[in-house]
């Protein structure tokens, strides 16, 4: 009779790093979103002496900006 080994899911490190990326994501999606909301409250002047306007916040936040 032959031992056969059975696996019966992810090991503890696959869920750990799946658990530790996820993390990180949430982590930056609130940075964006608090950076966003910051950018937000800047007035149209501001945002001008940087070089984007009101409409532009968005896409510049998503890396979509040139």
């Amino acid at each position: 009779m032959s031992a056969t080994t059975m696996t019966s899911g992810p090991t503890r490190s696959t869920i750990a790093t799946r658990l530790s990326g996820i993390a990180a994501r949430l982590g930056k999606a609130r940075r964006d979103r608090a950076d966003m909301k910051r950018l937000m409250e800047l007035d149209d002047r501001m945002l001008s002496d940087m070089g984007i306007s009101r409409s532009e916040i968005e896409m510049a936040m998503k890396g979509r900006y040139y």
